[in-house]
């Protein structure tokens, strides 16, 4: 396959010409399909663009993260990190690593019964704990029975009058959204694991692939006034 050869005039407001309308107009007149050259020039092999790499503004948001992280946080100071702060480590749900950041976690949802085993993916750039409580909600109450696929799942089985057990784990760690960042590593790890786990042992809905993520959105000034409340209880800051 052919890759596309891009032509990436210079962007320019005093410029009122439709640039990339008279160079694809050039491409099919000086090559036409009777051209021996029309494989290799022709609007599927050309392309047009203004822009092609990040501009100014997202650059330099990336180059003062990287340094405000390298200035902030030493190799010392990672390490008096609490990693769990349960009372009775045993009783930890993450292994120990209960207030871990940033990960896509696994919560293998057994049925004593049966055996039959679900497998739900989550994330959660919050400490995981957090995270966890909300669960525990959902699984406790009945009118938070379809926050999630899990408690759906969960729901389902106590309605059935099937006893069930859930094991947690972290399935990987990725970055989450920063201002100035193009994506989210981290829901996009997400969305890998879900694409890629069975159909047939995984509760999450295809649909969730489609939404926007929600890290991103913590950072619109709308909500920047209700991230910082400690009484907040919207689903946008606890994820």
């Amino acid at each position: 396959m052919v890759q596309p050869l891009w032509f990436n005039p210079p962007y320019s407001k005093n410029v009122k010409s439709n640039i990339g309308k008279h160079f694809l107009h050039l491409i099919d007149t000086h090559f036409p399909r009777s051209s021996i050259l029309h494989k290799l020039f022709n609007r599927n092999t050309v392309k047009v663009s203004y822009r092609c790499m990040k501009n100014i503004k997202s650059v330099t948001a990336n180059h003062n993260t990287k340094i405000l992280a390298s200035t902030t946080t030493s190799p010392s100071t990672l390490a008096r990190i609490y990693m769990c702060n349960c009372r009775t480590k045993t009783e930890c749900p993450l292994n120990g690593e209960c207030l871990s950041r940033k990960i896509v976690y696994q919560a293998e949802v057994t049925s004593v019964d049966n055996g039959e085993i679900k497998r739900y993916i989550g994330i959660t750039a919050n400490p995981f704990k957090q995270r966890f409580r909300n669960h525990q909600k959902s699984f406790r109450h009945e009118i938070y029975a379809n926050e999630t696929a899990l408690s759906t799942h969960a729901w389902k089985l106590k309605k059935s009058k099937r006893r069930y057990k859930i094991k947690w784990s972290i399935a990987k760690k990725a970055a989450s959204y920063v201002p100035g960042a193009t994506n989210c590593n981290l829901c996009r790890t997400e969305k890998f694991l879900i694409l890629k786990a069975n159909k047939n042992t995984i509760p999450n809905k295809h649909s969730e692939l489609l939404t926007k993520c929600r890290h991103q959105r913590k950072f619109l000034a709308a909500n920047v006034s209700c991230a910082r409340s400690m009484n907040c209880t919207r689903n946008i800051c606890n994820t």
